[in-house]
């Protein structure tokens, strides 16, 4: 993926994007959250959730919910310390 992720808002440390896989109980199926998280502070950014044959790490996070993740991770106010 080819999309800038800012620095953290509240930290300024460097930020990056995640995968976390988890069990879908309503959906009885397993499922990946995906987020961008500070390095630093470890703040997280907004989750989103992609089926299990979608896993992010091996589409070279270029999918949708990745692009969303750090679309909406970008849209916060800069630091402002």
């Amino acid at each position: 993926m080819n999309m800038q992720i800012k620095s953290c808002p509240f930290c300024g440390g460097n930020a990056s994007i995640w995968q976390k896989n988890f069990y879908n109980k309503t959906r009885k199926e397993w499922a990946w959250l995906v987020f961008v998280k500070c390095d630093m502070c470890r703040s997280t950014g907004k989750m989103f959730v992609a089926d299990d044959e979608d896993e992010p790490s091996k589409n070279d996070w270029d999918t949708y919910e990745c692009r969303q993740a750090v679309t909406a991770w970008n849209m916060r106010k800069e630091k402002i310390c």
